[in-house]
């Protein structure tokens, strides 16, 4: 059955009633005893759109079961609540039947008896029955039809689909097997449709969730930095005192900033290595009143989960602490400086190098078996990050950390 150009192709986007407040709707069944009305639920205004590639799918099966079936005209009707629409025809020359047809509602055509049926409608001859000789299709010239509801999986009717003939046309179960696997098709098709519509909304409801408690939880760690300053402020004769808390609060803004990125990031688990390091090494320079160090940070773009994320900014943060409490003084010949990099080892691990050019330890110091809280918190994150450390004092202090990627 040759295709036929002028019927269009379906539109690149669903077309939908601007009448959504209306759920149900009065229909009109058309049986031997008379026409029965019916009231039916149809398409919630929260049902998503069929989007154009399923509408593509969907055209290419009706017009695959209208040639393999021999009729001349395939439907998928759009049941909305002031009529019944073509969503799409078969693009076959004798199709009489258009998109831009409408069929009004109780009117007790045959899709309409099908829908309130939810069942399968056959009529051979249209003419030879007298429940529907003289029905609106016989203007159209119709005389056979075979219909079939498609639904929502949870029952709401979104429409038929139905093979229609210009003459007398008796289907073989094959026919109407064929036709009642294309239905079925496309009521898989809704139904994942709904499952991906309901996960996106579980999505977003979790992402507003994320973000929202990223939000207090960031509020409240800048409170608890700004407390830990005002104490520092206070007890300035406290030279370990002062020492501990600036150690404390360097290590909580680490974790603010990890809540301040989870605000920015499309993902609310996955953020990147590079543009945390930069923030963080920024902040912490800022606020120890050192942004005249300079710095390079060459870092892959790495994601990495915020819990892995923690531990590696508490480390950097940690080391840039010690670099400014220890490592520079006004003895230095050059002005002082750190580098950090950091390297995807192929697919599973990552190399994170820290290196400053201060003074280096003191004479006989030893960092790993040093009772120093630095270097004991250092050696405990690189174990949460199930890393391998190693250290060097050539030049200055330099730390590499090798840790897989989880």
């Amino acid at each position: 059955m040759p295709h036929n150009e002028a019927n269009p192709e379906p539109l690149a986007v669903e077309r939908r009633s601007t009448r959504t407040g209306q759920h149900a709707v009065r229909i009109l069944m058309n049986e031997p005893a008379g026409p029965v009305p019916l009231t039916v639920r149809i398409s919630a205004p929260d049902k998503p759109v069929v989007p154009s590639d399923t509408l593509r799918k969907w055209q290419k099966l009706i017009d695959l079961v209208t040639v393999a079936i021999d009729v001349p005209a395939g439907l998928v009707t759009r049941l909305e609540p002031d009529c019944l629409r073509p969503l799409l025809c078969s693009r076959s020359a004798e199709n009489p039947f258009t998109i831009d047809d409408r069929f009004p509602l109780e009117s007790g055509n045959c899709c309409e008896t099908v829908l309130g049926l939810r069942d399968e409608l056959y009529i051979p001859e249209i003419r030879e029955d007298s429940v529907w000789n003289g029905c609106g299709l016989n203007g159209m010239r119709i005389v056979s039809y075979l219909g079939l509801p498609i639904m929502w999986n949870d029952g709401e009717l979104f429409g038929t689909i139905c093979a229609l003939d210009r003459k007398p046309h008796r289907h073989p179960q094959i026919d109407r097997s064929l036709l009642s696997l294309c239905r079925d098709v496309i009521e898989s098709d809704l139904k994942d449709l709904l499952r991906c519509a309901e996960l996106k909304r579980l999505e977003e409801k979790a992402d507003l969730h994320c973000t929202e408690s990223n939000h207090r939880i960031m509020n409240q760690l800048n409170m608890l930095v700004s407390l830990i300053n005002l104490t520092a402020a206070r007890k300035k004769d406290n030279g370990e005192l002062q020492e501990v808390l600036a150690d404390l609060s360097s290590s909580i803004r680490a974790v603010a900033l990890i809540h301040e990125r989870m605000q920015d990031s499309e993902s609310c688990g996955v953020m990147y290595l590079n543009r945390y390091l930069r923030s963080l090494v920024t902040t912490i320079l800022q606020a120890f009143s050192r942004s005249t160090i300079s710095y390079t940070c060459d870092v892959d773009e790495i994601p990495m989960s915020a819990g892995s994320l923690v531990y590696c900014g508490q480390i950097i943060s940690e080391m840039i602490t010690n670099s400014l409490k220890y490592g520079f003084d006004g003895n230095m010949k050059d002005p002082p400086h750190i580098t950090i990099a950091a390297h995807n080892v192929g697919t599973d691990k990552v190399t994170v190098f820290y290196k400053d050019n201060g003074k280096g330890f003191p004479e006989g110091f030893d960092p790993h078996t040093s009772g120093s809280r630095g270097m004991k918190l250092i050696h405990l994150l690189c174990s949460q990050l199930d890393g391998e450390l190693h250290i060097n004092s050539d030049e200055g202090v330099g730390y590499l950390i090798t840790f897989p990627l989880a």
